[in-house]
């Protein structure tokens, strides 16, 4: 899978595997992210198991600095990146 630097900071899935290496395997796993109140509440995401490959891509209205790339933006912008999407 082609990338594009600069990339979002994230992890690779060889990252993740070490990460998750001797952990139990019926723990269970979660994603979470400031909810952006004041008190930085953490909202937890739920996964259903489904893994995409998509482009990601710089966006001035995410606390990350990253979007889903839109399959309507025909305009190559120089800043997309191909990700895995675990959802």
């Amino acid at each position: 899978m082609p990338t594009v630097k600069p990339a979002p900071r994230s992890m690779t899935v060889g990252e993740l595997r070490e990460l998750l290496d001797g952990q139990d395997d019926e723990a269970l796993v979660v994603f979470t992210s400031d909810y952006g109140d004041h008190c930085h509440t953490r909202q937890v995401h739920l996964l259903d198991g489904v893994l995409d490959e998509t482009l990601v891509e710089k966006g001035a209205y995410s606390d990350s600095g990253w979007i889903v790339a839109s399959d309507e933006d025909d305009e190559p912008s120089g800043t997309k990146v191909a990700v895995l999407v675990l959802s």
